[in-house]
């Protein structure tokens, strides 16, 4: 007899919900991380590069998804005494998942926050325009979670252990 962890009727499938590519800090191209992951059985990927939502709706298909989303920090100053100079600790990691896979723009946007050199080649002045004010606090962490929210966002903490 077997056994189902979810059931045995239905439709299941393979996902990736955070995933990093050329745009940020991962290895592959975009197309690449489809290749590599469609070979592997996987039919969905959220591409959640860090701080820049770039859509590929390119690479989706009749078997595959590729989700609109990407990956924002909230750093909390730290000072770096052996160093004499201000370090940035990362506090928090959310995925903001779009709902709209058109969707280019974050309601929290902030250049200030792109800490990655490829990442800032995909700021377009339509980001420019939105400078959220983050900071690291329980208000501006809320507010980013309902502004999310009211711009049609599903939003996920990535490493609850940090």
């Amino acid at each position: 007899m077997k056994k189902y962890l979810l059931g045995g009727k239905g439709s299941f499938y393979k996902a990736n919900l955070h995933i990093h590519t050329t745009i940020s800090d991962g290895q592959l191209t975009p197309e690449e991380v489809k290749r590599i992951y469609a070979e592997k059985g996987y039919s969905i990927l959220a591409y959640t590069d860090h701080e820049v939502i770039v859509p590929h709706n390119e690479l989706s298909d009749e078997n595959f998804l590729a989700i609109t989303a990407y990956e924002a920090s909230v750093n909390a100053p730290l000072f770096d005494i052996e160093k004499h100079r201000a370090q940035f600790f990362i506090a928090y990691h959310f995925n903001f998942y779009s709902k709209d896979k058109n969707n280019r723009i974050s309601p929290c946007f902030n250049e200030r926050c792109i800490w990655l050199e490829n990442s800032k080649q995909y700021v377009t002045d339509e980001m420019r325009e939105v400078s959220y004010p983050i900071g690291y606090t329980t208000e501006c962490v809320n507010d980013m979670l309902q502004k999310a929210k009211e711009h049609n966002f599903l939003v996920a903490l990535n490493h609850p252990v940090w």
